[in-house]
């Protein structure tokens, strides 16, 4: 949660307007009073179908406008992946979240994606004003871990940075350059669908109808 308040919705930054959390104080939500409750008349049950996140959704159709096939990991024996591409990618997407505003944004993974990080693929979506950009990387990728391998609880992407921090743990920057080589990279999908299907026909274990975890 932001320090400095900014509603994700509208722009409002009148501390007055936003809910504050309970048990840490000098912490905004991320939408002002107006816009949570606005979000909250307009809340609807997704289709079984669809993710219940927008930006899940809007990454499957763009996924599907560029011929590759993905549905919600919910429909699927992969429940605990975003999104699953031709049945055995799995990908994680996560919005970025301004911090004060803007420019710099952070991602944020929840406790079990940073404990048990099996996912294959990480899509980062930088929220704009007009539109979004997408990021893919693969889940291996530097950035997610610390210097001492462990896998970071937040990305944070600073376009401008001012100075490095002094921790002898904290990972490599997401820098501009990166974020900019990995735009729209879907073809990182199919790299790894065709890596993965070699993984499979090399494994002398299989049997009919089972694969091994550590495949998928």
């Amino acid at each position: 949660m932001p320090k400095i308040a900014c509603c994700i919705e509208c722009g409002d930054t009148d501390p007055a307007r936003f809910y504050r959390k309970s048990d840490y104080n000098h912490l905004f939500y991320s939408r002002c009073k107006s816009c949570t409750k606005l979000s909250r008349e307009n809340y609807s049950l997704p289709d079984a179908d669809k993710s219940g996140h927008t930006s899940e959704n809007q990454t499957i159709q763009i996924l599907q406008s560029v011929g590759i096939f993905a549905t919600p990991g919910k429909v699927s024996s992969r429940l605990h992946y975003d999104i699953v591409a031709w049945g055995i990618v799995n990908i994680e997407v996560k919005l970025g979240i301004f911090s004060n505003g803007g420019p710099d944004a952070r991602f944020r993974f929840t406790h079990r994606q940073v404990s048990h990080p099996r996912r294959d693929l990480c899509v980062l979506i930088m929220p704009r004003k007009h539109d979004k950009t997408y990021h893919v990387f693969r889940a291996t990728h530097d950035i997610f871990y610390k210097y001492d391998g462990a896998h970071r609880p937040s990305v944070y992407y600073h376009p401008n940075p001012k100075f490095t921090r002094p921790h002898s743990l904290v990972g490599p920057k997401l820098t501009k350059d990166i974020m900019i080589a990995h735009q729209n990279y879907w073809e990182l999908i199919e790299i790894v669908k065709q890596e993965k299907v070699a993984l499979m026909k090399n494994v002398s274990t299989v049997e009919q109808g089972w694969m091994p975890s550590t495949i998928w």
